[in-house]
């Protein structure tokens, strides 16, 4: 639940429904408060127009986008397990005859675990819990890893129901095995905050980033708004949240 609320509070705050307020705003008290009405107006249009293009989206990316591919897979410098995260469910795809199955960033994340399992060696513990479904990610990631990779993961974390938990029931399984250095697979853009909260639990972390982004150059067409551009907004305003929580808990 709580989940769910920040969630909401997140899309009536940020662009583009925040800016739809204000554009409300504007006009319910244009004829009493002008010069108010006159700023809320172009605060609206002009978020607008900058939460649709890629320059923004791009410009508060790059901070969150500062680990590198793995270079070698077979040697990840005493690595003892590889931890990959959930990144949502399907409940019950038609397509695979009505059963529970991962989403894009967790087939991501499980295609590439895979390709270090089979590389290196380690152990996999794939994290993820229930939530709109009875099947954990955790469970569904593991059916694609072994169905469709031929991968068996040896540790299923099915508590979890956000990054912070991810970290705290991992350590619980993994720090009773002796294991504190770990492979970490996520996305890129969610790596940073990852990091972040399993370092805080104890774990010694080597990004495995999936999808590393290396193109950061600002062109003519980063100034022309398309929808793409406002899902990578949201995506990494998310984070930067989930980092200025991370830090006020920390510090609470």
């Amino acid at each position: 639940m709580k989940e769910i609320i920040t969630l909401i509070i997140e899309d009536l705050l940020l662009p583009p429904c925040g800016s739809l307020i204000l554009l409300a705003l504007a006009y319910t008290i244009r004829k009493k408060y002008k010069k108010t009405a006159n700023i809320a107006l172009i605060t609206g249009i002009v978020t607008i127009y900058l939460v649709n293009t890629p320059f923004l989206s791009t410009i508060i990316s790059i901070p969150l986008i500062a680990n590198p591919a793995i270079e070698n897979p077979t040697n990840l410098n005493g690595a003892e397990a590889i931890v990959v995260l959930g990144g949502g469910l399907r409940k019950s795809a038609s397509e695979y005859l009505g059963i529970d199955t991962i989403d894009g960033n967790a087939l991501e994340r499980v295609r590439y675990g895979a390709y270090l399992k089979k590389n290196s060696g380690l152990p996999v513990l794939l994290t993820g819990g229930i939530t709109a479904s009875s099947t954990s990610e955790a469970r569904a990631m593991s059916n694609t890893l072994k169905n469709e990779f031929n991968v068996l993961a040896k540790w299923l974390e099915e508590k979890s129901m956000n990054t912070k938990e991810n970290a705290k029931f991992s350590w619980e399984i993994l720090s009773k095995e002796k294991i504190f250095k770990i492979v970490l697979v996520t996305n890129d853009y969610h790596m940073q905050r990852s990091v972040l909260e399993f370092e805080s639990v104890g774990f010694q972390i080597i990004p495995a980033p999936v999808n590393p982004t290396n193109d950061f150059n600002i062109r003519l067409l980063s100034f022309l708004p398309n929808g793409k551009s406002l899902n990578s907004f949201k995506t990494y305003v998310h984070e930067w949240l989930g980092i200025l929580w991370y830090y006020i808990g920390k510090n609470l």
